[in-house]
């Protein structure tokens, strides 16, 4: 086993207890499915922490360079994946809450605010720890996801953040779309 290997053990542990969380959630409403109302809005939140956490586990092999970069660089290279944990939990409700629209609303500012806190770290970390340049498209979409999730943490109407969530996929697409051609 090599030390990229080694240390790679962590953030896809991490990114396990990620997506068990949102598959659970999933699941719990599929069991309780005559009881629990979901709202669109809520699960399709859901879905997209889902993909951003499948997204960061296939990213981890870019990273492989980056092995020998000591153990603070190390540790602030696992800030955005315990975020997204965070950022999970955060999202998924309790088996007791039966209006997910209504829980939805209730969470959604620290939610957010949690999301851009996401994005900010994504920026920092891969342009100090991953050489990505501070003014590139990859930055570029996630300060534009930063300042939809700093104004949806404000929004109170659902349609606003049926907007932001539809744009966020979109914004997602385009992310992915690049790194698949390498820009």
């Amino acid at each position: 086993m090599d030390r990229f290997e080694f240390l790679s053990v962590l953030p896809s542990i991490v990114l396990a207890i990620a997506v068990t969380e949102i598959l659970g959630a999933l699941g719990g409403m599929i069991r309780l499915r005559h009881d629990v109302r979901p709202h669109p809005v809520h699960v399709g939140w859901m879905g997209l922490v889902l993909v951003l956490s499948i997204q960061f586990w296939w990213s981890l092999w870019d990273r492989r360079g980056s092995a020998e970069q000591g153990f603070v660089a190390y540790l602030a290279s696992l800030m955005p994946y315990f975020t997204l944990v965070v950022l999970a939990h955060y999202l998924t409700p309790d088996p007791e809450h039966d209006d997910l629209e209504t829980y939805y609303l209730r969470n959604a500012r620290g939610f957010f605010l949690i999301g851009s806190t996401l994005l900010l770290e994504l920026i920092v970390t891969d342009s100090l720890l991953h050489g990505e340049p501070w003014l590139s498209p990859n930055n570029g979409i996630r300060l534009v996801g930063m300042l939809l999730t700093l104004g949806l943490a404000q929004a109170r109407r659902m349609s606003v953040h049926l907007l932001a969530l539809l744009a966020c996929y979109v914004l997602f697409a385009v992310f992915m779309a690049g790194a698949a051609t390498g820009a």
